[in-house]
């Protein structure tokens, strides 16, 4: 029986990896005023060129269910139905070219509810009603409190 292609990396390549994709996130967060992104996508291309190829993916966004193998999530929030990641640690670590790669590092991610993100957002509106003098309706009649 034929085993899976297994590659393994020095630590340093991949801790190397992962700062490069922090600070091409935090670039793309806070501005590029320097060009060091153009630094990054050398670094990128650097690792592409050895054999086997190595990259990164960001998850962001991306739909998240149980059955993923390459990402391990903490779940924010209740519910966990229909979970999209929201916050990415570590991103995946592939090796081989993109359409045929192998998982070289699980990403680290946290995920939320989709409707959870929508549900937050939403502001009902509290209907009042207005005497005619404008103020506010008749109020239940009260005593210390308490209805009468």
């Amino acid at each position: 029986m034929n085993s899976p292609v297994r590659f393994e990396y020095p630590k340093y390549l991949l801790q190397t990896l992962n700062q490069v994709y922090d600070m091409e996130r935090k670039l793309s967060l806070h501005g590029d005023s320097a060009n060091l992104l153009r630094n990054v996508e050398r670094i990128k291309d650097a690792f592409a060129s050895q054999e086997p190829p190595l990259f990164y993916e960001d998850p962001m966004g991306q739909p998240f269910s149980e059955t993923r193998t390459d990402l391990e999530a903490s779940i924010s929030g209740v519910g966990a139905d229909d979970l999209v990641v929201t916050e990415v640690i570590k991103p995946i670590i592939r090796a081989g070219k993109q359409e045929y790669s192998v998982v070289v590092q699980r990403g680290i991610v946290v995920v939320k509810t989709r409707s959870a993100d929508n549900a937050a957002s939403a502001v009902v509106p509290i209907e009042t009603s207005q005497g005619t003098d404008g103020t506010a309706g008749p109020q239940p009649d009260t005593q210390n409190g308490e209805q009468a």
